[in-house]
């Protein structure tokens, strides 16, 4: 069976080694302080999402396993709905390609084989506070 706490774990470690600026928590709560999403290049929060199991045989791995964490980055701006949108959108840009040339991260994943992206605002609030969520659709064999 996969140890999805791995993944998470590796995630982390990548983005931790290849970013600078941002508060990075693993398994954490969804952020919801603008001030925080505001700090630095910004929030990412790193945690589980879901894994499916297909009964499959290749060999000695029974199962085919597909693993879904979520990479969410967060910027909030005081100023600028623009600064905002823009700050995501490179943010966004920035782990994409990190992760693209960590396509087995580093070895706890047979490779990834795709992102799905959704954004959101939060207007409940009185900042310009913006999410990107990044879905990491990998496969394992276990």
């Amino acid at each position: 069976m996969i140890d999805f706490s791995l993944i998470t774990s590796a995630i982390e470690k990548i983005l931790n080694e290849h970013t600078n600026g941002y508060i990075i928590e693993r398994n954490s709560r969804r952020n919801t302080d603008p001030n925080i999403a505001a700090t630095g290049n910004g929030w990412i929060g790193i945690r589980k999402d879901t894994i499916e199991y297909s009964a499959h045989t290749t060999g000695r791995s029974p199962w085919l396993v597909q693993i879904e964490p979520l990479v969410e980055v967060q910027y909030a701006s005081l100023n600028s709905i623009s600064e905002a949108e823009d700050k995501i959108e490179n943010s966004i840009n920035e782990i994409l390609g990190i992760l693209n040339d960590h396509l087995t991260l580093d070895g706890v994943v047979s490779y990834i084989n795709g992102f799905r992206i959704r954004y959101e605002i939060n207007q409940e609030v009185d900042a310009y506070f913006y999410a990107g969520i990044i879905t990491i659709r990998a496969e394992a064999r276990a």
